[in-house]
């Protein structure tokens, strides 16, 4: 059976599962739902999900979410589909999850931060202290990570979880700097990153992985 995907367009943690689905080769029905029409707060998800966000699986009437978990569970289950999404040597395997988790603490909120002030703000103006803290943040935090890049992936020649933390990341910050370069200060990706990115974009099911409100 395919597994049911509940995904929300333009929400990261979002898009990494649906990176992962597709690396492990995995059927998969795409369930989107939208914030604006109610569906994260209907009776019907919150009974998948108490905390009202996305995403959600459900797997032959197993459900779970909290993307992190989610990852964990398409590897151990489906450990015979596609290709793993951790590197199989074990030191390797401990930076990936370390890099992941770097990821979430130190690059999402200066991403997140800059999401709620230059494209949730209705009517108010950007707080501008903000936006250039969570820059400062976003270049330093990037540059310590790319630190520890091995490989033409995130972590060795093959990507994996920690790169489909990141991509989503990425991207969404780099749209932002292109829908408001007027109120952006000078900022650029370190050039390892930016190769990086290349290697990542060139995969061939990324591209179907676009946010749809994106097209």
């Amino acid at each position: 059976m395919a597994i049911n995907f509940y995904y929300l367009s333009g929400s990261p943690f979002s898009w990494r599962i649906w990176l992962a689905l597709e690396y492990k080769e995995l059927t998969y029905q795409l369930k989107v739902v939208e914030r604006e029409r109610g569906d994260l707060i209907s009776e019907r998800f919150l009974k998948m999900n108490p905390w009202g966000k996305a995403p959600v699986i459900e797997d032959n009437g197993f459900i779970l979410y909290e993307s992190s978990a989610i990852i964990e569970y398409l590897e151990d289950q489906y450990d015979k589909s596609g290709k793993s999404l951790w590197p199989h040597e074990i030191q390797l395997r401990a930076m990936a999850r370390r890099t992941l988790s770097e990821i979430d603490t130190q690059i999402y909120p200066p991403v997140r931060a800059l999401v709620e002030e230059l494209v949730m703000q209705q009517g108010s103006s950007p707080d501008m202290e903000r936006i250039n803290g969570s820059f400062e943040k976003l270049r330093v935090n990037l540059n310590i990570l790319v630190e520890s890049k091995q490989g033409r992936f995130l972590i060795g020649d093959a990507p994996g979880a920690a790169d489909f933390a990141l991509f989503p990341l990425i991207e969404i910050l780099l749209r932002i700097i292109n829908n408001t370069s007027h109120l952006m200060p000078v900022w650029s990706l370190p050039p390892s990153l930016r190769q990086w990115q290349s290697h990542v974009k060139k995969i061939s099911y990324v591209g179907k992985t676009i946010p749809p409100h994106w097209r």
